[in-house]
């Protein structure tokens, strides 16, 4: 089981997912360590951990690689943020707190929901780097309640449930359902034109309208910013 040590994986200071990383490898090893006092062979288990972590890093690396030049943008930069704990909560996070961070089998059954919400996020990325490219930039103070969006409340919240096997499909589900939805509002309201590779699809259940007041909020401010430059 090769690894670069605890920060072999830091990424980035921002969020500092360094920690995290700490967590799934020590994870990790803790699976491997207890299988093998319980004399089980780690023969499979060690290289598919090997594996499952370093797609951890290099699906999370996304977030923050050539995102710098977005830190000062205040029309697109709140929302990124919002969208990367949506991520973290629905992907990573969501695994983790569920306690399946080991569990090899979960990875092979929900295996088209993980590329589902990995492919949106790297789509995402890449988009809110154009987004910002192709926007007017601004300067401006303010605050936005995170706390004030029920999405943001209830996915935080929903990693605290606890959930058999059925319902954590279900709700990996839901989830996949939710960021899709999700995805496609960040996009409309862009008003950006690009290519998107992906179906548009509806979800009568996901909660719509969930950045809404996010938007309105950096909205305001662009919409601001133009008439002070009129």
């Amino acid at each position: 089981y090769k690894r670069q040590g605890e920060a072999g994986f830091f990424l980035d200071p921002f969020y500092s997912p360094g920690s995290d990383f700490i967590g799934f490898g020590n994870t990790f090893l803790s699976a491997l360590i207890k299988r093998d006092l319980q004399g089980q062979s780690i023969r499979m288990h060690a290289p598919l951990f090997d594996f499952l972590y370093k797609r951890m890093h290099y699906g999370t690396a996304p977030v923050y690689q050539d995102q710098y030049p977005l830190f000062g943008d205040q029309q697109i930069m709140p929302i990124k943020i919002l969208w990367d704990y949506m991520v973290y909560w629905t992907l990573s996070g969501y695994v983790f707190c569920h306690d399946k961070t080991t569990d090899l089998s979960m990875y092979g059954r929900h295996f088209f929901k993980l590329k589902r919400l990995s492919e949106l996020n790297q789509f995402m990325q890449k988009f809110f780097r154009l987004w910002h490219e192709q926007s007017p930039h601004w300067e401006s103070t303010g605050e936005i309640d995170a706390w004030d969006m029920p999405v943001i409340i209830e996915t935080n919240r929903a990693l605290k449930d606890e959930l058999d096997k059925a319902a954590y499909g279900a709700r990996f589900a839901d989830n996949v359902a939710q960021m899709e939805t999700l995805f496609w509002e960040i996009i409309d309201h862009s008003g950006v034109e690009c290519r998107v590779p992906f179906k548009r699809k509806q979800h009568p259940k996901s909660i719509k309208g969930s950045f809404d007041l996010l938007f309105a909020a950096t909205q305001r401010r662009l919409d601001t910013a133009g008439q002070a430059s009129d």
